[in-house]
This record gives C-alpha cells, sequence and structure tokens, in this order.
C-alpha cells in the first residue's frame, strides 16, 4: 500500500494508490496499520485502485482503521493465501478505536463489492456498491465535488488535482 504504518500527527489527504499489495497480516491497498491511540492522524479524501493478498487481517484500503478517517474509497481484488484463514473487509479487516461502539468517519468510505470478492464487512465499517454504483456521484455522500472530487460519466471519482 501507500503507508505502512501511521504514528502522532500524521495527516495524509487528497492522494491515491494504484498496483497490488502482498504480505503476512495486516494488509490494505492504502494502509496497512492506523493506529488508534493517536487521534491526530488523519487519512482524508484517498483512494486505492490495488489488488490486496495476504495471510490474515486484509482490507482494501487498509488493515486495521482508526475512527479518524474518511471520505475514501477502494476498487481491487482481495484474496486471501489460505481460504477461511483471513479475516476480511471491503473497507477495513478491523477497526480499533477508544469507543468500539461508533465509527464515525468511516460510514463515508465505499468499495466496490463486485470486484474485492468481499461482501460482507461489520456494520459502520464502510459501504459496498456494485461496480455501476461506484460511478453514481450521489452513492459518495459528503464527498466535496466542488473542490476536491471530480467524477465524469460512467467513471470512478477522481481527485481534481489530477487534472491539472
Amino acid at each position: 500500500g501507500y503507508v505502512n504504518s501511521s504514528h502522532q500527527g500524521l495527516t495524509i489527504s487528497e492522494n491515491y494508490a494504484t498496483g497490488s499489495v502482498e504480505g503476512d497480516q495486516y494488509i490494505g491497498g492504502f494502509l496497512g496499520v492506523q493506529w488508534h491511540s493517536h487521534e491526530d492522524v488523519r487519512f482524508i479524501d484517498n483512494y486505492a485502485l490495488v489488488d490486496v493478498k495476504g495471510g490474515s487481517y486484509l482490507g482494501g484500503f487498509a488493515g486495521r482503521c482508526s475512527q479518524n478517517s474518511g471520505r475514501y474509497y477502494f476498487i481491487g481484488k482481495i484474496e486471501e493465501r489460505v481460504e477461511g484463514a483471513a479475516r476480511m473487509g471491503g473497507i477495513c479487516s478491523e477497526v480499533r478505536t477508544n469507543d468500539t461502539k461508533t465509527f464515525p468517519g468511516l460510514e463515508t468510505n465505499y468499495w466496490d463489492i463486485n470486484v474485492s470478492g468481499v461482501n460482507v464487512t461489520d456494520e459502520g465499517m464502510g459501504v459496498s456498491l456494485s461496480s455501476q454504483q461506484m460511478r453514481e456521484q450521489t452513492k459518495f455522500d459528503e464527498f466535496d465535488f466542488t473542490s476536491i472530487w471530480t467524477i465524469e460519466p460512467g467513471k470512478t471519482p477522481h481527485l481534481r488535482w489530477e487534472d491539472e
């Protein structure tokens, strides 16, 4: 992925990752582990077009998420090395927060359920969309399509700066 592990004082926004990533555990298309104890770490307005393969804790966007991230999406295949051995999620395989009952921000994250091969996730850990829905601006709640994101008919969202 783009980032292996996050620590204090880190904000990553308006970036993307492409390609493939493989590892043993806590593998994500953009991020391996986001530590929950660092509330000043944020991942905002990013996306990953990445195939993810590994042993356990596989997430389309992150192997482990925290509550301080939002407005991102993932399109790619998620594949476990040994069938039934991995914990997988379309956005995150695991969420660690200081409050285990709510995941603020994660409801604004999306993954392509048709491409990923992952059709279930814990409630509150992102929203699954079909490949067709991933091309509809109205499905991306809270994405800023005025200044940060843009979308062309029949395509998935991308960051405005990519057109500059």
